[in-house]
């Protein structure tokens, strides 16, 4: 008896009693896994009506179009004063930039001083190239070097695309609303001298949405100034671009947001003989409700049974998600699961399409949705490439053909999923602007793709969490290379996480925040933002 107590109190002193605050922090993460295992549910049933919604909007014919109020923009007769003729078309831009700082600062454009800047500044661009190499050269002068040079006259730049006419003509006429700001296009249209259509970048001082009138000053062609076009002629010069839009505000100006776009719904009612294929595709898009909610149920039973082992300890994440008390945007649990790897392909554009598109439209992630955006990028010519197809699977770079996907032609695949996308970028001072872009997208349940420079996260990630550096520069040096998915930032943690279709653990992918900034100041901070049609 004796001896069986003795053995008892040992017993008893061998087990590890937790401390106080063991208990507390043991609770506190049993606590926050419960949170994200209700989150999740919560999430996957609001992604499922959002489903159901978007889905019985394609039953019904329904869409939401962007308009633009009828009316006059901007002030053609003050601003078409601020004109000046190219030197020649390789340094054209240069000329849209003098014109814009004129008209930004109420005096003559002073093309020679722009002409100077752009001999002795460092092209952004082309490294170890000035912006300008004089015409000999016979190089032309790139957009985005062109910026620059405004950008170190304390100059403001907004450049975004658009992948929908509607939403880029309400975007221009906001712009012309606002006098502190410039409006430049890029289009494709007559230059003199040249055969053909040229890519040129023109200052946009009105719009008359009454008379469908666009009023610009161009500095390619010889009548170029206050050149009158018709609304027609000049969106579809303009889409050659992809409705690119540059705004330019002195860095003094407040920065005011644009205003909110009008929205109407619009029916896509059958003709007479259209009545029977109408009512299959009825039937096709009801059918197709009815398995995207059954998708989405089996989603959120999947969610369940991976967070509940969470809670009760069977698994345990190597890099915690955003907590409950975190500063989180965008969300990390409902955007986890729309991933797809890519495999041994430079298709990572393509993957990071078809992530957000399975994002966008929420439910199960289909598992062959990503072969699906591949077959359509092979199938569809390029807006970027003539006579190429969006992804040319043999492309080396040598041959004629371009290596991946261009980045206007994956809005191009987004639309033609349902999905209507912008792309913007900034200049080389603007990485707080383009963060902030970036986390008003992601609280709005936007997808968002970024371009970053792929062996600075991976490098980030080993060294910061298994202090060691493995990834080196290619023979070009660290530059733009890879396209991923971000589904959330933690501001608490200081945590970027992106779904990376590079890697097999890519899904969750915590990138630290200062050295995300740094991978991604390489690609201009370029930013997709995705929404789907009809929201």
């Amino acid at each position: 008896m004796a001896e069986s107590s003795t053995t008892s109190a040992a017993s008893v002193a061998a087990l590890a009693t937790p401390t106080p605050n063991k208990i507390v922090q043991d609770l506190a993460e049993f606590g926050h896994n419960v949170y994200l295992t209700v989150a999740n549910q919560v999430a996957g049933t609001r992604a499922n009506l959002d489903v159901l919604r978007d889905d019985l909007a394609n039953v019904f014919g329904i869409s939401r179009v962007t308009i633009t109020t009828p009316g006059v923009y901007g002030n053609p007769t003050l601003n078409k004063q601020y004109y000046v003729g190219m030197q020649d078309y390789y340094a054209a831009p240069l000329s849209t930039v003098a014109m814009a700082y004129g008209q930004l600062t109420g005096a003559a454009p002073d093309l020679p001083a722009f002409i100077t800047a752009a001999l002795n500044t460092e092209s952004v661009a082309y490294p170890g190239y000035k912006i300008y190499r004089g015409s000999d050269a016979k190089w032309f002068v790139r957009w985005t070097d062109s910026y620059e040079l405004l950008q170190d006259k304390d100059v403001r730049i907004t450049s975004k695309s658009y992948s929908q006419q509607t939403k880029a003509i309400n975007a221009l006429a906001a712009g012309l609303q606002d006098p502190t700001k410039v409006i430049i296009a890029a289009i494709n249209g007559p230059v003199d001298g040249v055969t053909g259509a040229g890519e040129k970048t023109v200052i946009v001082i009105g719009l008359d949405t009454t008379q469908n009138l666009v009023t610009i000053n161009d500095p390619t062609q010889a009548g170029g100034q206050g050149l009158q076009m018709s609304l027609e002629d000049f969106t579809d010069q303009w889409s050659k671009q992809s409705f690119r839009l540059v705004t330019a505000q002195l860095a003094s100006s407040s920065s005011t947001p644009l205003p909110a776009p009008a929205t109407k719904l619009v029916w896509s009612l059958p003709a007479p003989n259209d009545i029977g294929r109408a009512l299959d595709s009825a039937g096709k898009n009801v059918a197709l409700l009815v398995v995207h909610q059954i998708q989405g149920a089996q989603a959120n039973l999947g969610d369940l049974a991976n967070d509940l082992s969470y809670v009760f300890g069977v698994a345990d994440p190597n890099i915690a998600p955003p907590s409950p008390d975190s500063v989180e945007y965008g969300n990390y649990a409902k955007n986890y699961p729309y991933f797809v790897y890519q495999g041994n392909y430079p298709t990572c554009l393509l993957m990071a399409t078809a992530a957000i598109i399975g994002q966008l439209r929420g439910g199960a992630m289909p598992p062959d949705l990503g072969q699906q955006i591949l077959a359509q990028a092979t199938s569809t010519p390029s807006g970027v490439y003539p006579n190429q197809m969006i992804y040319e699977p043999d492309g080396t770079g040598d041959n004629g053909l371009h290596w991946g996907t261009n980045t206007a032609d994956a809005l191009k695949l987004l639309n033609m999923n349902g999905v209507n996308a912008d792309w913007t970028t900034y200049l080389k001072g603007e990485g707080d602007v383009a963060m902030d872009a970036m986390t008003a997208a992601l609280s709005q349940n936007q997808g968002v793709i970024v371009s970053v420079a792929s062996n600075v996260i991976w490098n980030a990630y080993t060294r910061r969490y298994f202090d060691r550096t493995t990834f080196q520069p290619g023979p070009r040096g660290v530059q733009r290379d890879h396209d991923v998915v971000v589904i959330s930032v933690d501001l608490t943690k200081k945590v970027v996480f992106i779904n990376d279709s590079a890697m097999r653990n890519g899904q969750g992918f915590p990138v630290p925040l200062d050295e995300f900034m740094k991978a991604w100041q390489y690609s201009g901070y370029s930013t997709v933002t995705a929404e789907l049609q009809t929201t």
